[in-house]
């Protein structure tokens, strides 16, 4: 009896230690992250760079997510039918580019927001002006092409009964190119086919007839990961209304953010509104500390203070930490000393190994290369060269690893060692963002280097912890409500203010001339020293006008765009791509400055130089992705290529409703003109360039018809 006692107590006591056991550990699991199964295509929509990194739509897709809800992935390589049959069998939680169809959500979970969206538009050649976007009546009578067995065939008839066109459909079931050559023969009126093919075959679109969606798909038996997932979608969305067409626009081929936060996000700032930000001191024009007084100055410094009053329903309060480097500002953010850093550039794949988020880029700036003025034209990124990059400095790195990864990087510290590589042929070249070239002005001189643009941009972003959900939202919201304010322009104007260098500076920087100076007084060969003087000035005033050529060639100091040397060398190369094998699609836009000369007669010519810089960030806004140039006085000149050709009409028409208005209001008006390159026509850009100019004319006599009495903007 006693025997069978001490074994139930045993018994009673090992239940109850496993008991506890069990409830640690179930506790234990509750705080641990959920681990997502994802499936991997290694493909189009996902793939890997040759850095082993992920990329892709669908991958920066499922990052953003797990910003939000704290996921951990586990990715599931294999083929897209494997995959998808592993996902209907329960084998996989998530999957990514799923079109919905009806018969499939007896097997799977659709995302109530689709991840992308591919469109279909009615075309016309660029010579036909008989149909109309804005007049759809133009389109009754007319022979309207349209694949007959795709989905816009439906959607096409559903328009047109929709908006009451009479049209004649012509079905065909051939290619797409001898669809377009009948449209190219005059045989159709207008082909309604998949956006893509516009900039492909030269052909214009008028009108959007609809368009089709591709979703997230879940595992049948986890709706809690379909109800976290549309949480976070909605919640990327709160965020960039346009974040789908932001990823087309990068990996495939703005409607504001509204200005409040959702109740979660409220409740948080209530009780986290200080923000520490931690910066990169002396890395002008992006952030430092003043010498004078240690607060922070730079862009960093507008962009918080806009920041700190932009939410409607929150107040925010932003207290910043200077550091040494990029690597020390990420230490400090992994060791939770600050809740963000900024200036990073950084991809999600090292984002991911470094347990950080990187949001949105607030600017960005064109990288330029520092070399020997006897350096061969670097073409990027095919060339093996070496680069020199101050040492701590991750995202410069990051920016050969993504523009040229066959280049060498070689670090070095501190900068001027950087600049003595390069001079002595240790490294070929430095790399520098081209906005703070005039922080390195006198070093460029010292060292005899000339620059050398890239034509290749680098964003300069904010990042936190993976473990701050809410804070990634918050700055998420804040960056696309700011950044629309001018922080490109910010960022030009602290980049072209005046470099003051003291006595000191000076005679640091020319102490042998100093010397030789003195010892010339005593020596009894001056003639000879002085004679030696005169051939060293004569060659380094040539090298300065090398160097001072090389910089005036590519930049307007007054506005920040690119020049009128610039703009002639631009003309060179479109004509050697026009008189190649090559048909570029491009498009040639010619602004002019509505009353800079009653500006500059009533208020002055400093009252001139503030009344063109503003209407350079008007044209820059409206034509972020193109090159603009300044050629004249009053007169730019934009060329369109990809993004903003693709997009050319919304463009012009905004840029067009915009001016209107402001020469209603006698506000700063800016005339322009455009005409796209006609490839049986045009021999060169002047032909392009003469009609965008006798367009841009009779722009101009429609604005001064519409402008109010007064000095613009008085």
């Amino acid at each position: 009896m006693r025997l069978r006692i001490r074994r139930i107590t045993a018994l009673l006591l090992v239940a109850v230690i496993a008991n506890i056991l069990l409830s640690f550990s179930a506790g234990a699991a509750e705080g641990k992250a959920k681990v997502v199964r994802v499936g991997w295509v290694d493909a189009g929509y996902s793939y890997k760079d040759q850095f082993a990194r992920r990329r892709g739509f669908s991958y920066e897709y499922l990052q953003r997510i797990a910003a939000h809800t704290g996921w951990v992935y586990e990715y599931v390589e294999g083929s897209w039918p494997n995959l998808f049959q592993m996902l209907m069998n329960g084998e996989l939680d998530l999957l990514s580019d799923v079109s919905y169809v009806k018969e499939r959500e007896e097997h799977m979970l659709f995302s109530n927001l689709p991840m992308g969206t591919e469109s279909y538009y009615s075309f016309v050649i660029p010579e036909n002006s008989s149909i109309v976007p804005d007049d759809l009546s133009s389109y009754n009578g007319k022979h309207v092409g349209v694949d007959k067995s795709s989905i816009q065939s439906g959607m096409l008839r559903d328009w047109a009964a929709r908006n009451g066109v009479d049209i004649n459909i012509e079905y065909f079931t051939n290619t797409v190119n001898e669809a377009v050559d009948r449209l190219k023969r005059g045989e159709l009126d207008t082909l309604v086919t998949l956006d893509v093919y516009g900039a492909r075959y030269q052909i214009e679109p008028v009108n959007k007839i609809g368009s089709s969606d591709f979703f997230f798909a879940v595992n049948k038996k986890r709706p809690d990961i379909l109800n976290e997932l549309n949480k976070a979608m909605f919640a990327i969305h709160d965020e960039d209304p346009l974040y789908n067409q932001r990823l087309t626009d990068e990996y495939l081929h703005h409607t504001k953010t509204n200005a409040y936060v959702s109740p979660d996000l409220e409740a948080w700032l209530a009780k986290h509104d200080t923000i520490t930000i931690g910066y990169v001191d002396n890395f002008l024009p992006f952030c430092s500390r003043d010498k004078k007084t240690g607060e922070l100055t730079g862009v960093l410094k507008d962009y918080l203070e806009a920041a700190a009053t932009r939410l409607k329903n929150a107040s925010i309060h932003f207290e910043t930490i200077p550091f040494a480097s990029t690597e020390d500002a990420l230490a400090a953010l992994k060791r939770g000393e600050v809740d963000s850093i900024f200036p990073i550039n950084i991809s999600y794949d090292d984002g991911e190994k470094h347990g950080m988020f990187p949001i949105s880029p607030l600017v960005n700036t064109e990288m330029t290369l520092l070399v020997r003025p006897d350096t061969p034209v670097i073409g990027m990124p095919n060339m093996n060269l070496n680069v020199a990059i101050n040492t701590g400095n991750t995202s410069y790195e990051n920016f050969i690893k993504d523009r040229a990864p066959n280049w060498n990087i070689k670090s070095c510290s501190p900068v001027e060692e950087c600049f003595r590589m390069v001079k002595k042929g240790e490294a070929d070249s430095l790399v520098l963002p081209s906005y703070r070239l005039n922080q390195f002005e006198e070093m460029t001189d010292k060292y005899g280097l000339v620059h050398m643009h890239t034509n290749q941009t680098m964003g300069m972003s904010f990042a936190v912890r993976r473990d701050t959900p809410e804070l990634y939202a918050v700055l998420s919201k804040l960056v696309h409500l700011v950044s629309a304010d001018g922080m490109q322009y910010a960022i030009a104007s602290y980049a072209y203010r005046n470099h003051k260098i003291s006595v000191m500076e000076v005679l640091k920087n020319h102490w042998i001339t100093v010397i030789i100076f003195i010892v010339s007084i005593f020596s009894v060969i001056q003639f000879l020293l002085i004679q030696k003087l005169r051939d060293e000035r004569k060659i380094n005033e040539q090298q300065q006008k090398l160097i001072s050529v090389t910089r005036i060639a590519y930049r307007d100091p007054l506005t920040g765009v690119k020049s009128k040397n610039a703009y002639y060398e631009a003309c060179k190369q479109m004509d050697e791509r026009i008189s190649g094998t090559e048909e570029p699609a491009f498009a040639a836009v010619l602004f002019d400055i509505n009353n800079l000369k009653l500006v500059n007669d009533t208020q002055g010519h400093n009252a001139g130089d503030t009344y063109i810089r503003k209407a350079t960030h008007i044209i820059c806004q409206y034509f972020s992705h193109s090159q603009v140039f300044r050629i004249g006085g009053d007169e730019f000149v934009a060329i369109l290529e990809r993004v903003d050709y693709e997009r050319r009409e919304e463009i012009f028409r905004e840029f067009d409703l915009m001016m209107k208005h402001h020469a209603e209001k006698g506000d700063l008006a800016v005339a322009f003109g455009y005409s796209c390159f006609d490839p049986k026509n045009d021999k060169n850009i002047k032909a392009v360039i003469e009609r965008a100019d006798n367009n841009m004319y009779k722009n101009k006599k429609l604005l001064k018809s519409k402008m109010k009495g007064g000095l613009p903007g008085a």
